[in-house]
C-alpha cells in the first residue's frame, strides 16, 4: 500500500496535526484491547497446556473461561483491533506521502497479519467451546469421539498460529511506530530486514508482550471475581487459583515495564524527544508502580475491587504510552509537515488560479521588510543573529529553513526565541528562497 503515499493530497499544517490526533485516537483505543487479547492468547494456550500434561482441571477451565471472557465475538476484534490497525496504514499514507519511508507497508503488513491472526483465534474460540460440549457428554460414540479427537487438534493449531501471527503483527506495528519517529532511517530503511535489527522494534515489541500480560492479569479478577462472579459460578478453590495466577502474572509484568519504559524513551533518536513524552513515560511508570500496590492491597486485604484501580491504570499506561508515540512521530516529521504545507498552498494557489481567483502574493523583500528586518540584519547582529551567521547551514535545506520559519525553536542561548510570524507556508517558501538567494556568495570573477 506504498502506493497510497504518491496518490495522497498534500495537507496543510492543521489537517497534518489533525492527522496526529486521530492517530492518538486510533493507538488510545486499539492498545488495550490488544494487550488483552495478546495477553489472554499466551496465557490461555499455557494453561491449556499445563492442565493436559499435569491433570490440572483449574488451569484447563481458566484456559477456556479465558478466550471465552475476553475474545466474546468476531466484532470485537475487528473493530477494536484490526481495523484500528488499518487505520494506522492509512493515517501514515497521508502523513508520510512523498517520502520513500516504508511506513505504510510496515502498518499494512501488520494489518494483514492482525487479520489472519483474528481468523485463528477465533477459530481456537469456538474450538474451544465445542470441545467443551464434547466433554460434558458422558456418553459419545465411536463417530463423536472421532469428531472430538479432530476437533481438539484443530484448536491446538489454531490457537499455536493465532499467537504466531499476533506476534508477527506486533513487530510489523512496532517497527512501524519506531521507523516513523526516526527520520534519518526512511531513506534508508527500504526492507524489512533493518528492522529486525533495530532495538527500537524489539523493545516496543517486548513492552507491547508485557503490557498485554499485565492488564490481563489485572482484567482477570475485575471480571471473575467482581463483576461475573456469580455468573461465573466461581467456587473457592477456583476463587484462590484465579487470585494466586493473576498475581504470579502482574507482579513480574510490572517490575519489568517500567525498565521497558525507559530503554523506549533512550531509544527515540534526538529530533523525536520531546518533554511531554517523556512526561507521558514518567506518568506510566507511576501508574504501573500504583497498579502493583493495587495487588498488594488486593492481596493483603482480600478485597478484590481493588483489581479495579490496577486494570484502569493500565488502561491509561496503553494510552499514556500511545500518546507518547504520536507526540515522537510528530516531532520527527515537524519538517515534513512544513514541506507538505508548502505543497498544499502551490496547489492551492494553481486551483484559485485555474477557478479565476486572484490571491495576494508577497514576495520574499516585502516579507523581509515587513517582518525579518525589525530583529535581522544580514551584516550585523540587532535582537537576533546576524544572517550571516545562521544561514551557511541552511545553504542546501532549504525546507529546513522554511520549517523553521513555520515552527521557530530556540537554538542560540545568546537571544531570545524568534516567534511565530504567523506566515503561511508559501510565504515561509518564499522569504526562505529570497534570503538564500540575496546570502548566497557571488559567482568567482564577477
Amino acid at each position: 500500500m506504498d502506493f497510497l503515499k504518491y496518490i495522497a493530497i498534500p495537507q496543510s499544517l492543521e489537517h497534518f496535526l489533525l492527522l496526529r490526533v486521530f492517530l492518538n485516537i486510533v493507538l488510545a483505543l486499539s492498545l488495550p484491547y490488544l494487550g488483552i487479547v495478546t495477553g489472554t492468547m499466551i496465557l490461555s494456550l499455557y494453561y491449556d497446556r499445563r492442565g493436559r500434561v499435569k491433570g490440572d482441571a483449574l488451569a484447563s477451565r481458566f484456559a477456556n473461561d479465558l478466550i471465552q471472557t475476553f475474545v466474546p465475538g468476531k466484532s470485537y476484534l475487528a473493530y477494536l483491533a484490526v481495523l484500528p490497525v488499518l487505520s494506522v496504514a492509512f493515517l501514515f499514507a497521508q502523513m508520510f506521502q512523498n517520502t520513500p519511508a516504508m511506513t505504510v507497508s510496515l502498518a499494512t503488513w501488520a494489518f494483514i497479519f492482525l487479520l489472519i491472526a483474528a481468523v485463528f483465534i477465533y477459530l481456537y474460540r469456538y474450538t474451544t467451546h465445542l470441545q467443551t460440549v464434547f466433554l460434558s457428554q458422558e456418553e459419545a460414540g465411536k463417530t463423536m469421539q472421532e469428531f472430538s479427537a479432530s476437533n481438539e487438534s484443530t484448536r491446538r493449531k489454531a490457537g499455536k498460529w493465532g499467537l504466531f501471527m499476533l506476534f508477527i503483527a506486533w513487530f510489523f506495528l512496532a517497527a512501524g511506530l519506531t521507523l516513523a519517529a526516526d527520520p534519518k532511517a526512511w531513506n534508508t530503511t527500504v526492507t524489512i530486514f533493518p528492522m529486525l535489527l533495530s532495538g527500537g522494534a524489539w523493545i516496543r515489541l517486548v513492552f507491547f508482550l508485557l503490557y498485554g500480560l499485565a492488564i490481563t492479569a489485572s482484567a482477570v479478577p475485575v471480571y471473575f471475581l467482581v463483576w461475573k462472579v456469580r455468573a461465573m459460578g466461581v467456587d473457592a478453590e477456583y476463587h484462590g487459583f484465579i487470585v494466586r495466577q493473576s498475581e504470579r502474572i502482574a507482579f513480574p509484568a510490572l517490575l519489568i515495564m517500567p525498565i521497558i519504559v525507559i530503554l523506549t524513551i533512550l531509544s527515540l533518536p534526538d529530533v523525536a524527544l520531546r518533554g511531554s513524552s517523556m512526561l507521558l513515560a514518567g506518568l506510566s511508570i507511576v501508574l504501573m508502580l500504583a497498579a502493583g500496590q493495587f495487588f498488594y492491597t488486593m492481596d493483603r486485604e482480600k478485597n478484590y475491587s481493588y483489581a479495579i484501580g490496577a486494570f484502569l491504570a493500565m488502561i491509561v499506561v496503553g494510552i499514556a504510552m500511545g500518546t507518547s508515540d504520536q507526540i515522537a512521530i510528530g516531532s520527527a516529521s515537524r519538517n515534513h509537515a512544513a514541506v507538505l504545507a508548502v505543497l498544499y498552498e502551490k496547489d492551492a494557489e494553481e486551483f484559485k488560479a485555474k477557478m479565476g481567483v486572484a490571491g495576494v502574493a508577497l514576495t520574499g523583500q516585502e516579507i523581509y521588510d515587513a517582518k525579518c528586518s525589525a530583529c535581522h540584519q544580514f551584516d550585523q547582529v540587532k535582537v537576533g543573529p546576524a544572517y550571516r551567521e545562521v544561514l551557511p547551514k541552511y545553504q542546501d535545506a532549504k525546507q529546513k529553513l522554511v520549517a523553521f520559519i513555520l515552527n521557530p525553536t530556540k537554538i542560540d542561548p545568546r537571544y531570545p526565541p524568534m516567534p511565530a510570524q504567523g506566515l503561511k507556508p508559501a510565504e515561509a517558501d518564499s522569504i526562505a528562497t529570497f534570503l538564500l538567494k540575496k546570502y548566497a556568495p557571488a559567482p568567482a570573477g564577477s
